[in-house]
């Protein structure tokens, strides 16, 4: 191991009673703030600290040396270059450890590390098979205990390169992907024309502006369009030109191309997109270039999307935004709320499909049963032809149940240009096609897996675009036995957000958690309220939030079955200018062993106090850090405690306490 010598024994020693009480936390103390680092041509530093630091993980066994990490701090830099060195020279007894890390806050790999030297050395990685245009995170603390280290560091590369100035350098965006404030300003003009890029008199198009490259990362074998959006461009030349290059990136040489045309905002032809044909997943290469004579594309906004060819879901509900899974479903013409075990009804899917491509059409549609749906009959549509208003004119649908797969099959037939799919309407953006079937639930039905439909549409794969196979797309239709809910609403009071909510009937109900958010989207749970179990009758509930953040807050109930299913209720929102700035969200893991995390919510920068407290209410330990404006998490040091109950106890500036929870050690 490492020798500690007696001067610097004494200075930990002093770094120690100098505990982290005195001083906060520095702003990178943990992953989500750590600090952002420019690379250089050459190596320019940055001044560092770990004063007031804790540790965010685990010290990283680096070179047979394994130290201390109780002061790490973070910094994060963007590629520019697949090779990258970075240093970091310690001050005074300083002994660096230096890591490397990918992936993002929460899910990080470390690469690579360095722990060659010790106190005041300098520590240095050489990364290489970087990927151009991703972040990465540099994580460094001092081998031995204590805080009260100093150091500089800095991110070079020779050329540092921009990030989609060539093929070398271009930007990987995956299908579904968007990149937001993009430019073509400083990077080269690479390609004054490109092979491909022609007129109507099969003159090649001059494009002497300067170009960016991206790298299109297709893993659907199935796919055989990649569709281009550009959107928000704002360009003082003529037409933004969008050149494709295929599998290989080469300048001046391309595949296929499209022309943006700045006066009307949409490609030539008036659609918002373009579409390219791929042969399937691979790794395809697209350069937005400018046709201006010696400048780029200000600034502009890409998105991707990777379809196969033929019929697909359209998860905007034709337009209405009905559900994000692209289909609505009925029970008895109304909500799904109502099945309860032993209902009988007749359940309908509405469907959404869109034929972007215009070669394929539906051809089948398959559901795919889970066992507690029993006596399926009365499927519809189904022959007479003509029997029911769908866009097959020529045709109509034939149905069968296969009772040993518990599965409903229907298939189109038309009857005038043989067994193709419903193409009496070509190339149509989206139409609703609705199945419906009588079914009963099954009395002792209590797993709501076992209600779970797979609903599954293939298209009659004739069709042109490259891929004559039928291509198919399936959803999966989820419900719950819950409660039937009545109300559900909240109004602010001066001594909190008063929530209501009342149930008409309760069968295996076990509980309500009451869950909020700032913001809609991410919810965390704030109390608890016991069900009635079984009940025929109208209940009331009441619960008082009693410490809201100001301005809006979102609530939603989750309830949950004695067997553990549960579900959700609409989200409301309450608006109160009273409350509280900070929200405690949780700490994990609990029970904690050695190291876990407090998470809270802030809706300003603010210093705050968290006091840790034994079942006796004694205080046994403090830490004062800062918190910002959103999600925080704040790393808590259980190593030394003993076994047993603790309280965390959050308090704001003034000492007012913001939150309590409980931690099990």
């Amino acid at each position: 191991m490492k020798c500690i010598n007696t001067p610097y024994f004494l200075l930990m020693a002093i770094g120690l009673i100098m505990s982290s009480e005195l001083y906060a936390a520095p702003a990178n103390d943990d992953c989500s703030g750590a600090t952002l680092l420019t690379v250089n041509t050459t190596c320019t530093t940055t001044n560092g600290t770990t004063v007031g630091a804790s540790q965010s993980m685990p010290a990283i066994n680096c070179n047979g040396w394994t130290g201390n990490a109780d002061d790490d701090v973070w910094y994060k830099f963007v590629a520019g270059n697949t090779s990258q060195t970075i240093t970091v020279t310690g001050n005074g007894s300083f002994d660096a450890v230096l890591e490397l890390l990918s992936g993002s806050c929460g899910s990080l790999s470390s690469v690579t590390c360095s722990d060659n030297t010790y106190g005041g050395g300098t520590e240095t990685i050489a990364a290489t098979g970087l990927t151009v245009g991703n972040t990465y995170y540099i994580r460094v603390y001092d081998w031995y205990n204590g805080n009260n280290g100093t150091f500089t560091i800095c991110v070079y590369g020779t050329p540092a390169g921009n990030p989609g100035d060539d093929c070398a350098n271009a930007i990987a965006i995956a299908c579904g992907d968007t990149l937001t404030g993009q430019t073509t300003f400083g990077n080269s003009n690479t390609g004054s024309s490109w092979n491909c890029h022609i007129d109507e008199n099969n003159i090649i198009i001059p494009t002497p502006g300067e170009d960016r490259f991206y790298q299109v990362n297709v893993t659907d074998p199935t796919t055989t369009t990649v569709r281009v959006y550009l959107l928000n461009v704002v360009d003082t030349n003529t037409w933004v030109e969008v050149i494709f290059t295929g599998s290989t990136c080469a300048t001046s040489t391309c595949t296929q191309s499209a022309q943006w045309v700045d006066a009307s905002n949409q490609f030539q032809g008036g659609l918002s997109y373009h579409d390219f044909s791929v042969p399937g997943a691979g790794t395809y290469y697209l350069i937005i270039d400018s046709q201006g004579p010696s400048s780029g594309v200000q600034s502009y906004d890409i998105s991707i999307s990777c379809i196969a060819s033929g019929i697909q879901f359209d998860t905007n509900g034709c337009g209405d935004d009905v559900d994000s899974n692209a289909y609505t479903a009925k029970w008895n013409g109304g909500a799904l709320s109502t099945i309860f075990p032993g209902d009988t009804g007749t359940l309908c899917y509405t469907v959404y499909i869109k034929n972007p491509s215009g070669w394929e059409w539906l051809k089948y549609v398959d559901m795919y049963l889970g066992s507690c749906w029993t006596n399926i009959g009365n499927m519809t549509p189904k022959n007479p032809p003509g029997s029911n208003g769908f866009y097959d004119t020529n045709g109509d649908w034939s149905v069968s149940y296969n009772g040993a797969g518990n599965e409903i099959n229907w298939s189109f037939v038309n009857s005038v240009n043989g067994p193709w799919g419903d193409d009496n309407i070509n190339n149509y953006y989206c139409h609703a096609y609705t199945f419906c079937f009588d079914t009963r639930v099954l009395s002792t039905c209590s797993d709501s897996t076992n209600l779970q439909i797979i609903v599954r549409v293939t298209d009659d794969g004739i069709g042109g675009s490259g891929n004559t196979l039928p291509s198919n797309y399936s959803i999966v239709s989820t419900f719950v036995l819950p409660v039937e809910l009545l109300t559900f609403s909240g109004n602010a009071e001066p001594d909190g957000n008063h929530l209501h909510w009342a149930t008409a009937t309760e069968e295996n109900s076990d509980h309500f958690v009451i869950e909020r958010s700032i913001d809609g989207e991410k919810f965390y749970p704030i109390a608890y309220q016991k069900a009635a179990g079984q009940s025929s009758a109208r209940i009331d509930y009441r619960y008082i939030d009693q410490s809201p953040m100001p301005g809006k807050n979102y609530y939603r109930l989750k309830q949950f079955d004695f067997n553990g299913s549960y579900g959700y209720s609409d989200i409301i929102e309450v608006e109160t200018q009273i409350g509280q700035s900070i929200m405690l969200t949780g700490f994990y893991p609990n029970p904690v062993s050695d190291y876990g995390s407090l998470s809270v919510i802030s809706s300003e920068n603010q210093v705050m106090k968290a006091m840790i407290m034994d079942v006796a209410g004694r205080q046994i330990a403090s830490r004062l850090f800062d918190v910002f404006v959103g999600e925080n998490t704040i790393a808590i040091d259980f190593s030394s405690f003993a076994d047993g109950i603790y309280n965390i106890i959050l308090l704001n500036s003034a000492d007012e306490r913001a939150g309590t929870i409980k931690v099990v050690k």
